[in-house]
Order: structure tokens, then sequence, then C-alpha cells
């Protein structure tokens, strides 16, 4: 993330209001990325339903408010932090932070009331002169919204934004081969080894270093190493690898060497309220705020936004969501829709600003379905819509290009086609009712009765392990996980493998991992996610070595399917090739940085993971990797860094806390 933007993160103060699903995984992803500051709000009483979203919420907890069950729990995941439960929601509360993020409710009124007080925020101060001065004083608002298999995400951080890094990436350093004398000097450049060969960003500027030659005045400088950076633009017909810059008629000739150096551009985003972006949220198919996300071209993403929009028209008339699967419900939700989607044809006319109303043609089935699970929140979408989210406050910091307005998700096609019937939807209270509401009970019996091998308990891991313990994967009678990973837990582990804690540090991740899903021990205040899950542990690598014991034949023969969380090639081609021997599905997925992918192979319908071309090793430095595989000095130095803060920042710090806290006799 860079110093500016861990600096901005460790002064930030964050407010999240609402602890279901959503909100409890945007706490954690907020903590583990290093807020200084958290705030909870949601004196909701937990109910057992929760206990299938939220992993910090346990059997005991049930009738307990959800911020005060969650705060000591999430205040373990980053002890340096301030974690605590907000009294009341108000002005003093939402004027004092940096970015509010509300996760629970489609409340149209309140809402746009907290979004107006976010965008109207000023502050008094005091200038040289000693006169009392009014400023923007900005609180960037966050509005979250899981449907069932839809999802929702609104950002504003008001009239003007300067993001400084628009993408997050390196900056792009390229050789100069050769700089010509001419009116517009044209500068032919190559790509150093190692590093992929794509062209530089057009909106950035690039300066000079290290160039021998190009001496003299007239650009501004003694030499072109001392000009101010240039834009990247070409003539027609220029060759491949080459940018202009201003005349270098009376500069010397270009002897030899030097780089060109990404300097970033910062730009200025203007927000639009969510009142605004209710009506006019902008088009997939265009550049005015709502990003496409279904890339089958489908318009889906304007379907889910008119769903929203009445099951937010039918929560004002009727306070409350839609019930799950009730279809008079739905059917009144479809209507708002649609008196809304008419209602925007009329207007048909821009704003102010020039943001047209949503132009969209219902779709009664999607509408439907989304109000038929509007109450419902599934872990798995909750999951993807923390990490976004939480994200999105990372972005509060200039640093990657924010949502503008809303951006809708949906995940419709894995609904069931035709719908389990009814009475296997039907609720029974307990932690699976969200779950069983849209996939049916015999479908969570399956889950819980799958024979599954997850190979790496890292960062990736942790999520599968979570995920797996709250949708009740592998909880069955004739449930079974097994683990896979012959790695320590390391102290650099802790800032993404939430599973773990600093006690944890030199154990096996697998156990580790187990044992936080199933029973923590008394060392931490989580709750276990799941007692039922059944796990066995192997700290053992996957590969031929270990093919006689214990990953025989028979084992990858008795397996329903297998989840890799691995972090090198080797390991992900041998996994698939034994896959492809056993005809076994394999759910395959990596990070690289702020980038992701997942890839489901199925047996004789989809490539395997070979064929499907070989991704990109991940750009990161993985504690794993440093022990076994070092062979870079970035191998070195971050090696050094971790082992520095274990000797010497965590036992100071221990230190600094102990002598900080009121001590006790012997006799007291």
């Amino acid at each position: 993330l860079g110093a500016e933007t861990t600096k901005f993160l460790r002064e930030a103060r964050i407010v999240i209001v609402g602890l279901r699903g959503a909100g409890v995984e945007t706490a954690k992803n907020c903590l583990l990325q290093g807020v200084g500051h958290l705030t909870l709000y949601d004196p909701k009483l937990c109910v057992e339903a929760d206990r299938g979203a939220n992993f910090f919420i346990g059997e005991q907890d049930v009738g307990q408010p959800r911020d005060r069950v969650c705060a000591p729990r999430l205040k373990e995941l980053n002890p340096d932090a301030v974690v605590q439960v907000a009294e009341a929601l108000d002005e003093d509360l939402i004027g004092s932070c940096t970015c509010v993020v509300f996760t629970d409710g489609v409340n149209r009124n309140e809402l746009v009331k907290w979004n107006a007080f976010c965008r109207s925020r000023t502050t008094t101060i005091i200038d040289e002169r000693g006169v009392h001065m009014e400023v923007p004083a900005p609180v960037s608002f966050v509005w979250a919204v899981c449907a069932g298999l839809c999802l929702s995400i609104f950002v504003d951080h008001r009239d003007s934004f300067e993001v400084r890094d628009a993408d997050g990436e390196r900056p792009v350093v390229r050789l100069v081969e050769s700089i010509s004398r001419e009116a517009r000097g044209l500068v032919r450049y190559a790509v150093p080894d190692g590093v992929p060969a794509t062209s530089p960003p057009i909106d950035s500027l690039y300066a000079f270093s290290d160039v021998t030659g190009c001496n003299g005045d007239a650009m501004g400088g003694s030499s072109l190493n001392d000009c101010a950076p240039f834009p990247f633009t070409s003539l027609k017909g220029d060759p491949a690898n080459s940018f202009r810059i201003g005349d270098t008629l009376s500069l010397s000739p270009y002897e030899s060497g030097g780089l060109i150096t990404e300097r970033k551009r910062p730009k200025t985003l203007k927000f639009r309220s969510l009142g605004e972006r209710l009506v006019a949220p902008g088009s997939p198919f265009g550049d005015d705020g709502l990003p496409m996300t279904d890339y089958t071209f489908s318009g889906l993403e304007a379907q889910v936004h008119a769903g929203l929009v009445g099951v937010m028209e039918f929560e004002a008339t009727q306070k409350r969501l839609p019930n799950a699967n009730d279809e008079q419900d739905a059917e009144a939700v479809l209507n708002a829709a649609k008196t809304y989607a008419s209602a925007c044809k009329v207007l048909n006319t821009a704003t102010a600003d020039g943001a047209k109303a949503l132009d969209v043609s219902i779709d009664d089935r999607v509408v439907r379905a989304y109000a038929r699970h509007a109450s419902i929140e599934l872990q798995p979408v909750a999951t993807f819509c923390g990490g976004v989210v939480a994200q999105e406050v990372v972005k509060r910091s200039g640093k990657y290009t924010p949502i503008d307005g809303f951006a809708h998700f949906a995940f419709l096609e894995a609904m069931p086609d035709p719908p389990p019937p009814l009475g296997d939807r039907a609720p029974r209270g307990d932690r699976y009712d969200d779950l069983a509401s849209v996939f049916g009970r015999t479908f969570v019996e399956k889950l819980g009765n799958l024979n599954y091998f997850l190979v790496g308990s890292g960062a990736l891991g942790c999520e599968f392990v979570k995920n797996f313990a709250l949708c009740g994967v592998c909880c069955g009678p004739r449930g079974q996980l097994t683990i896979a990973d012959a790695d320590r837990i390391e102290l650099s582990n802790l800032t993404r493998q939430f599973l773990f804690r600093e006690h944890n540090v030199g154990q096996s991740k697998a156990l580790a991992a187990a044992a936080m899903a199933t029973d923590p021990g008394s060392r931490t205040r989580a709750p276990p996610m799941n007692t039922s899950l059944k796990v066995t542990c192997h700290e053992q690598y996957v590969g031929p070595a270990t093919e006689a014991e214990p990953f025989t034949d028979a084992f990858w023969e008795s397996l329903d399917g297998v989840c890799n969380a691995l972090d090198n090639m080797e390991a992900r081609f041998y996994v698939d090739k034994i896959c492809v021997k056993f005809e076994k599905s394999l759910l395959e997925s990596g990070t690289m940085g702020t980038s992701g992918n997942v890839d489901p192979i199925v047996p004789h319908k989809t490539k395997t993971y070979r064929e499907g071309g070989n991704a990109a090793e991940g750009q990161g430095v993985p504690m794993c990797t440093l022990r076994n595989f070092p062979h870079l000095i970035d191998h070195c130095i971050e090696w050094a860094r971790d082992k520095f803060a274990e000797l010497f920042e965590k036992p100071q710090r221990r230190v600094n806390k102990f002598c900080a806290e009121p001590q006790v006799t012997l006799a007291e």
C-alpha cells in the first residue's frame, strides 16, 4: 500500500453500522489492513441466523447486542487499534469519523439523511490572522446491501476528491535506447528483462534520469535529467515503444544510458449524492458511473438497481423487508420497481450536472428473484462484500480509483432452476435458515456430507475454512474436511491470515486453522465457528513424496472435490494433474496484490487448470516462499524485516503495554 496509505489508515477513524455478515467482514478486513480506530454500531440482538454469516457470533451470544459481542473479538485481530462500541448513531459520531460504512438496512430516508450530512459536514479553523473560518470536513459515505445472490455497494466521496494513484501499480520504468534531435524529439525505449511488455499509461508523466548527453538549457534545465516530467504523447506513424517530448534540437546529442520513470498524475473526481444516484445510477454500457460487472452484456446491473429501489419503496410503506420466498411481497416489490422505471422514462431529462435517469425495461424474473431473497444474507456474498467495501475504505486515502456511485453484482446463475419445493426452503430457526431459503435443506445436507480436501491453509485457506464452517460444509454426519499444509505460522502472516493470533506463531497452520474453527481454546475470545465441522489435518506437502502415505490413490478416490489455496505454480500443476487422473472437481484460486482470480474446474465440462493458461506468479512475498524457495533480494529484505519485528518490535511493545497497565500486588 505504501507509506502514505498506511499512515492514512493508521490515523483514520472508521464507523461501521450493522454487524451481520457484511459488516463483520468489512471490520475484519479494515483492521487487518491497519485501520487504527474502528467504531461499531449495531445494538440489535444476535439471532440464531446470524451464526450463518458472522464468524464472531457463537451459540452463547444469541440475545446479546451484536456490537458488544463482536468488539472485543475484532480487537484481537489488531491489538494496536482502538475498537469501541458507539452508544448512539448521531451527528457527533458520524461527524467525527473519516468514513462511515452502512451495511444493514435499506431505509431510504435514513440513508439519504446521513449521506446529506456527510456531504455538508464542515469544521471551524482559525487562520493565521485569528479569523474563524468554516471549511469542508469530508466524511466519506459507503453503503452496502446483501440481498440473497445480489449485492449493491454505493460510494460517495463528495463533490471533489483527489486520486493521487489511480491504479496502485508500481511506477513504470523503461530503459532509454535513443533520443532524436528534432522539433518533437522521439524517445525510443526498451522493456527490462522480467518486466511485462505493456505500454506505459498515457495519462501519466515521465521523468528522465541517468541519461548521458542531451545537455542544454532550452528545456528549462542543464540537461534532460533535470527537466520537469513529460506527458506520454505520440504522432501518427511513430514506431512501437516510443513517445514524443519537446524540442531537442538545442540539446547535445544523446550518448547512452538513461531511464524513464512514471510520475503519476493526480486526478480529481466528482461524486453525486445518494439521492441523485438512486434516480440516475448511470449505465453499465457508458462511462457515467455504473460499472459493468456482468460481462455477458445483459444489463443485469440496471435490473438489480431497479430491484433495490423497489425493495426500498416496499420498506418505506411496509416498515419491513419482504419476507423470504413470499410471492405476494415479491409482486409488491416488482410493481414498485415498474413504477420507478416508468417514472424514470417520463422524467427522461438530465439532472443539473448531466446525469440521466435510469433507462431500463424491467425483467420480472430478475426483480422477483431479488425480492424473494432481499432479507437473506448469504455468507459467501457477505464475504465478497466485506472484501470490496474494505478496499473502498482503503481508497479513501487517494490510492486506487473508487467506485463512482453504485456498483451492482448478481450471482443469479447459482440459483436453483427450478427452485426447491417451498417446504424444503422453510425456516427452522437455525444457523442455516438463510442458506436453505435460497438452495433448500436438501442442498444444505449435501454440503454437510461432503468429503472435501483443502490444500493449503494460509491467507486463502483461512477464508475457506471459515466459509466452509459457516455454510455447514463437511459438518454433517458423514462429512469430512482434510487440510494439508506443512507450513508454520510466521509473525507476518497475522496481517492477512485472520484465524491466527500472536500466540499461534510457530504452530502448524493446518492445526491452528482447524482449532480456530472448531475449538479456539482459552487464549482467544472468538467462539468456535462450527463445532460440527469434522477436520483431519496433515502437516505435509501434497506432492509425489506423499503419494505413498497419506495421500494414496484410495484417499483421492474417496473425495468429492478439492480446493487449492496454494502460492506456487508447481504445487498447483501437481494437484491439477491428480484431479484429472481421479476425475475430481477442483476449485482453484489465487491472489496477486489487489488482484485475484477463481477458476472452477469440472471434469469433462471445463478445461483443466494447465489447459486454461498459466496464471502469473504473485508479486507478494509469502513467508512460506521465503523459507522454502528464496531466490530474490526482496525475499532477503522481507525475511529480515519479519525477523526484526519478531525479535525487537513485538517484545518491546509487550513491555510497554505491561508497564502502562496498573500493577497489582501478590496479596491483591
